[in-house]
């Protein structure tokens, strides 16, 4: 019994191009255009252009709303933080005599305090901003982190001015009428103006140093709606099969033969 493979090679040499099963005309079911919402029929170049510039559009929509939604949370931060700074910063106890009003011996160095935990409680403010913009809103890359700096500064603003607006000493203004040997606590200040960048300094570098170390999430196209999600079957239209496999030439009689 001859060698098959002999048997190949010979007929592949003695063969002539009319002997194979090749269709010259082409096949007529190859041309019937791609279903509508084929998601393997690509884009035409009239369509590429008003889609690229759509989901431009739509993502400077989705950053711009990142950072409103983490400017929210920093005001709200800022408030929390503002009464925090007034309860627990230390204030000097001050006294009357005459027309003048004095520290008491010692009370002046606790205006240094004042600073202090107001930079503390920016600190951690700022930690907070960083670490829920980057678990909620990794995926935005820059925005994230513009967003994150921008609602730590507000954080800061609204904590100074409400922890100064209500931490006044009662002697305010009414130096003249008050009983000499009056004795009441000196005003909330922040006398170094350096610790308003504490908080977006901390939150800048929280969400620089979480997406450093544990990445930025899904791939953009995912995120934005330009692909399927991972965990969701692609959504195939029907007839779409039977038009790709309608595509392939059927195998000839002489290949399985040879085989």
């Amino acid at each position: 019994m001859p060698d098959p493979r002999i048997r190949l090679v010979v007929n592949a040499v003695t063969s002539t191009p009319e002997s194979f099963d090749v269709d010259p005309e082409p096949d007529s079911r190859a041309l019937v255009p791609a279903p509508e919402g084929n998601p393997w029929a690509g884009p035409s170049a009239s369509e590429s252009v008003p889609v690229s510039s759509q989901l431009r559009r739509r993502r400077w929509r989705d950053s711009l709303l990142v950072v409103v939604k983490l400017a929210a949370i920093g005001a709200v931060l800022g408030v929390i933080s503002g009464f925090v700074w007034l309860r627990i910063a230390p204030r000097p106890l001050l006294e009357v005599r005459g027309d003048s009003i004095f520290f008491l011996d010692g009370e002046d160095r606790l205006i240094i305090g004042q600073d202090g935990w107001f930079m503390i409680t920016m600190l951690v403010v700022g930690v907070i901003i960083g670490l829920v913009a980057y678990l909620r809103w990794r995926r935005f890359g820059p925005a994230t982190v513009i967003g994150a700096a921008l609602a730590a500064g507000i954080a800061a603003v609204i904590a100074w001015r409400i922890g100064v607006s209500l931490g006044r000493s009662d002697l305010a203004g009414v130096e003249g009428s008050i009983a000499d040997g009056t004795r009441t606590y000196g005003s909330l200040r922040l006398r170094a103006f350096g610790a308003l960048f504490v908080a977006p300094i901390a939150a800048t570098l929280s969400t620089l140093a979480a997406t450093l170390t544990y990445g930025t999430g899904p791939e953009p196209s995912v995120a934005y709606g330009t692909g399927p999600e991972p965990s969701q079957p692609m959504n195939v239209p029907e007839g779409a099969l039977e038009a790709t496999t309608a595509r392939q030439p059927p195998p000839s009689s002489r290949d399985e033969g040879a085989f």
